[in-house]
């Protein structure tokens, strides 16, 4: 865990705690003179996510073999994190999008880094009175276009599925940046779990600087919580 510094003006800082790539919580932590020592850090971490980090590390020790003394607290800081092994399903990625061509690049940018072996990623324009989607898109090396006249978000998530070349249909937002390991999450889960239908993922905020932004992320935001 590194220091963070360079926050002068800033009243706090909201730390994503993740391990092994899995979201476990916020942190929030107080800044001192423009900075948040790691130790800070670390020990907020420590005091506030001891029992989830505790639990996946058991998790993790639980899915290796055990040996005869079975699983011993030591063991757990030595885990392995278990790595899906089996095949993964191919994946449309669709983007409904209607004349807001600089978040769609914004949202392209982090599309094109998606961690995945099978992806198709496709844009929906809808009811375009532009060619401004287009060229957009036409920035995106792989990216498909499909332009759908008639006006309306379910027109446009319906042509996406008729589009689709994948087995599976993940939505996203123009305005939405992504994590790498986003498609590789839900995935995973319909490869583990044929009964699943549906999965839907953690959203965070992409930044806090505005009050209208503090605000919506204080009164819920889009967050559900970080448990299944």
């Amino acid at each position: 865990i590194a220091s963070v510094s360079g926050l002068q003006g800033y009243s706090a800082l909201h730390g994503l705690v993740r391990l092994h790539g899995a979201p476990l919580g916020w942190a929030k932590l107080p800044i001192v003179n423009g900075a948040v020592s790691a130790g800070a850090i670390s020990r907020a971490v420590l005091e506030q996510f001891a029992w989830p980090i505790v639990r996946h590390l058991a998790a993790d020790g639980l899915a290796a073999p055990l040996g005869p003394g079975g699983l011993q607290l030591a063991d757990l800081l030595h885990a392995q994190h278990p790595q899906y092994a089996g095949t993964w399903p191919s994946v449309t990625v669709a983007v409904c999008t209607r004349e807001r061509p600089d978040d769609l690049a914004r949202c392209l940018e982090a599309l094109v880094q998606l961690d995945y072996p099978n992806l198709e990623l496709l844009v929906i324009d809808n009811a375009p009175k532009s060619d401004a989607t287009r060229a957009v898109v036409a920035r995106f090396a792989g990216v498909r276009y499909v332009a759908e006249p008639r006006p309306g978000l379910s027109w446009a998530r319906n042509r996406a599925i008729a589009e689709a070349a994948g087995e599976l249909v993940a939505y996203t937002d123009d305005d939405v940046i992504v994590d790498r390991g986003w498609v590789r999450a839900l995935a995973q889960v319909f490869a583990e779990h044929p009964e699943v239908q549906a999965v839907t993922g953690l959203v965070v905020p992409f930044e806090l600087e505005s009050e209208s932004q503090l605000l919506f992320e204080r009164h819920g935001g889009f967050s559900r919580g970080f448990d299944r």
